[in-house]
């Protein structure tokens, strides 16, 4: 099956597991990583070589590639961004003066309706954007190489987890809002692919996640993943019951959580396993479509 036919079906459940979402996504983290080793990219110019057997993402290897470079455009779109400002969003208001009405549409989205055909127009004034069809605006400027796998692996992710198609302009516009909050759009989104989602999906290339072995390792072991201080925020924001307002408060109100006992003296610092401790972190049944998701190692039998 295609993943374009897929989507619909997978999106159509109430909702998806952490299980589900990694076991159909990380064989398509492994073969492209297999072709990197080579010296080859992924076809992954949009998704039209992208196959699902068993809920489980892959490409033919014959579809592999050598790498393209414009390494002059790119740099060129990127030396017009201010590294020393971080901007947290962009948005163009339209007012339409017969209704009254008026739209509002994230500027970090290419115009150009783009599904991943033979056409790959510039990006709107030759500058970083993010495009339908699951494509990185890097592969507009006939640009392709292992970083720009890293950015097109991030938003098929994304798609999975959040149950998006980025070939809807829609789907692309709530993502793009949502991106450093995308609990706003999954509530039981795991913390740990929402900070794989944001890093991998960062429009500039300096910003962007470097290593995917590492990515690949640490979605194989999110459960003993650290996250970062911002992923906490989001989700203290989204608590309807915290009486946080402030940004401050927020960050105090974590750090504070920070504050343990950092001597020997913590055993949740110092942990040492014994007959008399009993590791409880895997007790827990996940929750999955389909029961092959499910590893042994991730179960804790008595």
């Amino acid at each position: 099956m295609k993943f374009v036919d897929f989507l619909p079906v997978w999106n159509a459940h109430d909702s998806v597991a952490t299980e589900d979402v990694l076991s159909c996504f990380l064989p398509l983290v492994r073969e492209t990583l297999a072709a990197h080793q080579l010296g080859l990219v992924a076809p992954l110019a949009g998704v039209a070589d992208l196959q699902v057997d068993m809920h489980r993402l892959w490409f033919e290897e014959h579809c592999r590639t050598q790498p393209r470079k414009a390494n002059a455009q790119v740099a060129a779109i990127e030396a017009k961004h201010d590294f020393s400002w971080d901007v947290v969003a962009e948005s163009q208001r339209d007012l339409d003066v017969d209704t009254g009405l008026v739209k509002i549409t994230k500027a970090e989205i290419a115009t150009t309706a783009n599904d991943g055909g033979n056409e790959l127009p510039l990006p709107p004034e030759l500058r970083a954007v993010y495009c339908k069809g699951y494509l990185a605006w890097e592969h507009t400027l006939e640009h392709h190489d292992p970083l720009t796998d890293i950015f097109s692996l991030g938003m098929i992710l994304a798609s999975l987890a959040l149950q998006l198609d980025f070939h809807d302009a829609e789907d692309l516009q709530q993502f793009v809002t949502h991106r450093r909050n995308l609990f706003a759009l999954n509530r039981s989104l795991h913390p740990v692919l929402a900070q794989a989602i944001g890093q991998m999906t960062e429009l500039y290339r300096t910003g962007r996640s470097q290593d995917l072995q590492a990515i690949l390792h640490n979605l194989e072991h999110y459960r003993d993943q650290m996250v970062s201080l911002d992923v906490q925020m989001a989700l203290d924001r989204l608590d309807a019951s915290s009486e946080l307002k402030s940004r401050s408060n927020i960050i105090l109100h974590r750090l504070r959580d920070r504050l343990l006992d950092l001597s020997r003296r913590n055993p949740l610092l110092n942990f040492r396993a014994s007959a008399q401790a009993l590791n409880l972190t895997h007790a827990s049944m996940p929750l999955s479509i389909h029961i092959d998701n499910i590893r042994e190692d991730q179960l804790f039998i008595w």
